[in-house]
């Protein structure tokens, strides 16, 4: 079993600094210290343990769990020291060369592998998140292991999968899973040994017809536990975040690395020996959820910069590296920044917050993604790239709303959302973007129902939700194509998704339309076919959700820079920011 889902590590780029020693010898070390702010999350690496570097020590707790015997500080490949370091440093990291980083999260300890054949002990990794969670508060992991084998075609959640979803929803914790990688063994088989146009990118992800001996789309499918649906799976894009186009397999650094994996759900493949039809297609479904910077293959400057024990057999202090492994301690930094700076948000709202801050790194056509009767860069890359400037804090023009928020099934609700005045007299549009996430309890090998609850929001006429419950949704939409974000029609025979996103302008003269006020409208249903007690469960029970809505004013001549005070002054929200002019807010 090989459960690394790193690619390659190649030679460094920064040098150890070297300094005179007593005695006339020579000091080497890393040439940089890392600032630990106070109360910092604490965020779970499970992987192959920590090695207690100079750099990182004050950052490691002693908050830990060895499941091999070898000790949770001997990190033998180096693997969890390099995730921990990019969780701890983040990508200021790989930016700028400082003399000092500012750490933005601090590090427990749970070591499920020491060699990278070693079998993970699910249970037994069970019991720690859950203990960790229960005992030290840890809500955030990260896990850039994965089992080895990947998924087939339209297969059914595993039980590691299934497991993982039940602790973050009964936990309210969240975990940032790689999606594993394509190895670089397979990759020179496929574009050096035996090159042929199905092996060419992207038609190596997907090709059903090829009539190359050795090319297997399936292959390139995520590998368990990716498929989780409570929690975040990430892939990697091919650039390194050092201002340079230094690709090398990829076409380009803004595209999904030539070793990412894409989501195995194929809709245009049959189900179970059926096809589906149309309305029971789920075009939000889907894995990875996020993307980032992974590095690229086969060239020097194409790696990510990692950080090395001194002690290593190869390079030591720096080295650099490539894979979704490294993708995704980037994004799981991001979110303990987030956490950080906000530590009552619920885990759920950190994981709307990404999404909505994401967009294409590659534009929403790309030319390598043209011609395919999937959308395959979807597949590949989920909802886009985290941008970290719009994440945590927004600009005068912009604000950003969090909805935190229960619901029973066969409820409508509505959150009244007034709009700055303004707007009406200006030529100026508003931009709205807005993300729904929930957790849920699965149902076990039923690949239909396995997420049998509903939620799903909109932004409609400025009505009660009385009101709108006696009308069809035409006649409470604001104008063609601002509609619900996800559908439910035919309940028992549709798939569901746990993680929803819209986005679209409204003209100054719809605004004006509206009065300047609009609603937020949730609603929500279940699946019947379902195991009794877990039906009951979900009809009696209050169900949390998420959404972040960001809306920004996008000016056509001049922008007024008051649309987030006039919207603070408009609405009853409560402010968790920590500047004047730069927050985001709850409603």
């Amino acid at each position: 079993m090989n459960n690394f889902d790193i690619i390659r590590t190649i030679t460094s780029t920064r040098a150890a600094r070297i300094r005179p020693g007593i005695y006339g010898s020579q000091r080497r070390d890393y040439g940089f210290t890392v600032d630990i702010p106070d109360n910092l999350p604490i965020v779970g690496i499970i992987d192959t343990g920590v090695g207690s570097i100079e750099p990182l020590r004050a950052a490691i707790t002693n908050i830990s769990y060895d499941h091999t015997g070898m000790g949770q500080h001997w990190d033998e490949s180096g693997h969890g020291t390099l995730v921990a370091g990019l969780v701890i440093l983040g990508q200021e990291f790989l930016k700028n060369i400082k003399g000092s980083y500012t750490a933005k999260a601090r590090v427990a300890t749970l070591k499920v592998i020491h060699h990278n054949t070693d079998e993970i002990d699910i249970p037994r990794l069970l019991h720690d998140i859950r203990d960790a969670k229960n005992n030290y508060g840890i809500r955030l992991f990260n896990m850039s292991l994965n089992i080895p084998t990947v998924k087939q075609y339209n297969d059914a959640f595993s039980s590691f999968a299934f497991e993982l979803d039940k602790l973050a929803h009964e936990l309210g914790i969240l975990l940032f899973l790689s999606v594993g990688n394509i190895s670089e063994e397979r990759l020179r088989e496929l574009t050096e040994q035996e090159p042929h146009v199905s092996h060419e990118y992207p038609n190596l992800f997907y090709c059903l017809n090829s009539n190359s001996e050795i090319h297997s789309c399936h292959s390139t499918n995520i590998q368990e536990p990716a498929e989780s649906l409570c929690n975040i799976s990430v892939g990697a894009l091919a650039g390194n975040l050092e201002g340079t186009t230094n690709h090398d397999l990829t076409p380009a650094s803004e595209y999904p690395a030539y070793y990412t994996r894409k989501f195995h759900l194929d809709f245009t493949q049959p189900v179970n020996g059926t096809e589906l039809k149309r309305n029971q297609i789920n075009k939000y479904l889907n894995k990875p959820d996020i993307v980032f910077e992974g590095g690229d293959l086969f060239n020097y400057d194409a790696g990510i910069e990692i950080l090395r024990s001194p002690l290593a057999d190869t390079e030591k202090f720096f080295g650099r590296s490539c894979g979704t492994s490294i993708a995704t301690p980037l994004v799981t930094s991001m979110a303990a920044e987030l956490l950080g700076t906000y530590p009552d948000l619920t885990v759920q709202s950190v994981k709307a917050l990404l999404i909505n801050s994401s967009q294409s790194s590659c534009g929403p056509n790309p030319p390598a993604f043209q011609n395919y009767g999937i959308n395959l860069l979807r597949k590949l890359s989920g909802f886009g790239r985290p941008t970290h400037d719009n994440l945590i804090f927004t600009d005068d023009n912009t604000i950003t709303f969090i909805v935190e928020d229960t619901i029973k099934v066969d409820e409508f609700n509505t959150i009244p959302i007034k709009l700055p005045a303004y707007i009406s007299d200006t030529d100026n549009k508003l931009s709205f973007t807005l993300s729904l996430c929930y957790s849920f309890l699965p149902v076990k090998d039923n690949h239909l129902n396995y997420l049998p609850l509903h939620i799903s929001f909109g932004i409609f006429k400025p009505l009660q939700a009385s009101e709108m419950a006696d009308l069809n949704t035409e006649r409470y939409r604001i104008k063609t194509g601002i509609t619900w974000s996800d559908d439910f029609f035919g309940v028992e025979n549709r798939l569901f998704s746990n993680t929803q996103k819209l986005s679209f302008n409204l003209l100054a003269k719809d605004v004006r339309a509206l009065g300047n006020e609009v609603s937020l409208a949730i609603r929500c249903t279940a699946k019947t076919e379902i195991p009794e007690l877990h039906r009951q469960d979900l009809v009696g029970s209050d169900h949390p959700f998420s959404i972040a809505i960001t809306i920004s004013e996008i000016p056509t001549n001049k922008a007024n820079n008051t649309l987030f005070a006039q919207m603070m002054a408009d609405n009853i929200v409560e402010n968790i920011g920590e500047s004047e002019g730069e927050a985001t807010i709850e409603v």
